[in-house]
């Protein structure tokens, strides 16, 4: 049986794997994996999907989401984001995001969003994914 590591490259190279390859937060840093930039990369991605714990005002001034989605744009990737919570509606604008959602709602305390954050990640991607990327 293969390694953890050795899936994910057989992945990048688009061989046929016995298990889906799981890498938590690797990310565009996959390709150091193989010696290649996120330039390279990227550029036969379909989607890129990121994440930040709040997409605001400061989300275009060097969190990392903005370095994500600089490198989608140049290559017209179109980009997703997921965050804990989104308190401004222009962030599209500003980025290039074409869609971003908040994980949480309104009716859940911060405390609680922040305890049940996998939870929470877990459904409203599967939502989003079973509504707009599959043919269900």
């Amino acid at each position: 049986m293969k390694t953890g590591k050795e899936l994910v490259l057989s992945a990048i190279r688009l061989e046929t794997t016995e298990r889906v390859p799981w890498v938590p937060f690797v990310g565009c840093h996959g390709g150091s994996l193989i010696d290649v930039g996120a330039d390279e990369y990227l550029k036969d991605a379909d989607l890129i999907i990121t994440g930040e714990g709040k997409i605001d005002d400061q989300t275009s001034h060097g969190k990392t989401i903005s370095g994500v989605t600089r490198l989608g744009n140049e290559q017209n990737i179109p980009v997703i984001a997921f965050a804990g919570s989104v308190t401004i509606t222009d962030t599209k604008n500003k980025l290039g995001i074409s869609k971003y959602y908040s994980i949480s709602s309104d009716d859940i305390s911060i405390e609680k969003s922040i305890a049940n954050a996998s939870t929470l990640l877990k459904n409203k991607v599967k939502t989003v994914f079973q509504k707009n990327y599959t043919n269900n």
